[in-house]
């Protein structure tokens, strides 16, 4: 049925499981696309002028991987989790350490939008999949060459919902959107990265 109601646009409508066909429909790019971005990320040349940038020796620059998106539409919400784990997938296959792995989410409505429930709905199973495979294990993924991940394993090593706002209009969200663009460059583009680094180990930050 989800698939005589997919629409004409090639859209998800905001409906997740056509977001999760998407990406079952496109794991194999996905998947040879991730592989050769973390390739070149690890480029002797790259990591120097990353380590220029941040003003940090290659040593304290692990292969980091932040996804970026809102939960609120079909699209974001339906993938996001198995994205995760076949980025695992391919870190662990080039000899990388998968520690690295995290989320900034958005959440927001639009005043634009007639039913808000639908984007309120997607964030929240966003978050009861990432809370129940956080707390049992992944189940894997079949189709699209995914194997199991036991409950060891989180599904991002740090996730961050962002409430952008309820009936916001398309300049609130934007501001919302820069904040995020903010936090992202400070983050990885600037030597503030080792400071995040020490914030996200709470031990560490509390010993410090």
């Amino acid at each position: 049925r989800w698939l005589y109601n997919i629409p004409k646009n090639q859209l998800t409508g905001s409906l997740r499981p056509l977001g999760r066909l998407a990406f079952n429909f496109h794991h194999e790019r996905i998947y040879r696309k991730i592989s050769d971005e973390l390739a070149k990320a690890a480029l002797p040349e790259n990591l120097a002028i990353t380590s220029e940038t941040t003003q940090l020796i290659p040593s304290e620059l692990p292969p980091q991987v932040i996804f970026v998106g809102s939960v609120a539409g079909g699209l974001g919400s339906g993938l996001f989790l198995d994205l995760a784990f076949t980025t695992r997938v391919c870190m662990t296959e080039q000899g990388f350490s998968s520690d690295h792995l995290f989320g900034l989410f958005a959440h927001s409505t639009s005043r634009y939008v007639g039913d808000h429930r639908l984007s309120i709905a997607n964030s929240v199973s966003f978050l009861n999949e990432l809370y129940h495979f956080n707390l049992n294990g992944y189940p894997g993924n079949a189709p699209c060459d995914i194997p199991a991940f036991d409950d060891e394993t989180p599904v991002f090593d740090g996730t961050y919902l962002v409430h952008l706002g309820d009936d916001i209009s398309t300049e609130e969200f934007d501001r919302g959107v820069d904040g995020m663009a903010e936090y992202l460059y400070a983050g990885t583009a600037t030597r503030c990265r080792a400071f995040f680094d020490v914030c996200r180990n709470t031990q560490e930050f509390e010993a410090g």
